[in-house]
């Protein structure tokens, strides 16, 4: 086998394992009592779940999360899912980081495996780099407004009043979220 051969196998064999591991996180298997889905309620997650930074509080109802760990401490709020241009979705939210330390927003991805892309949204948007949408310490950050960064999911908005979305943060980790859906 020649080199460019022995790489290929060996990236599909690692994005293989991500992809597994990824899931094995996405499926509401933990160690705690309750789900991490974004039901209503508070629970905490062991280390090793979803959360690299450790111990984790999670507080959520549809459209908002409060999410403590010993490294981080974010509020999602007023999540929404609407309809986009050319049969996409956008997701607007709030997001304050009320930690010391930068965070930043890497992904979306809706349960069934569709993955949203973020890109910046305008001249005065929130900073948008390879690492996803800049949290910065003590602000909040808003996404899919006027001006602010944009999160699109490739698939219309679907039939029911909510959908569950899979967030990744780059420190404080995967977080599912329930988010409100406008027609």
């Amino acid at each position: 086998m020649n080199r460019t051969r022995i790489s290929r196998i060996a990236c599909s064999s690692v994005l293989a394992a991500a992809l597994t591991a990824f899931a094995a996180g996405c499926s509401g298997t933990s160690s705690s009592s309750g789900d991490s889905t974004g039901s209503s309620g508070s629970q905490k997650q062991g280390s090793g779940q979803a959360f690299p930074s450790g111990q984790a509080t999670v507080r959520s109802s549809l459209g908002s999360m409060d999410i403590q760990t010993s490294a981080m401490d974010l509020q999602i709020s007023g999540a929404e899912l609407k309809p986009g241009p050319g049969g996409t979705s956008l997701l607007s939210a709030t997001i304050r980081n009320t930690s010391g330390i930068p965070e930043h927003l890497a992904a979306v991805t809706a349960p069934d495996g569709r993955n949203a892309t973020i890109s910046q949204g305008g001249a005065k948007a929130g900073i948008v780099s390879t690492a996803g949408v800049l949290l910065a310490p003590g602000s909040s950050t808003s996404v899919g407004g006027s001006g602010q960064p944009v999160v699109r999911l490739p698939e219309p908005v679907g039939a029911g009043s909510s959908e569950k979305l899979m967030i990744e943060f780059a420190v404080t980790g995967l977080v599912h979220l329930e988010v409100r859906t406008a027609h």
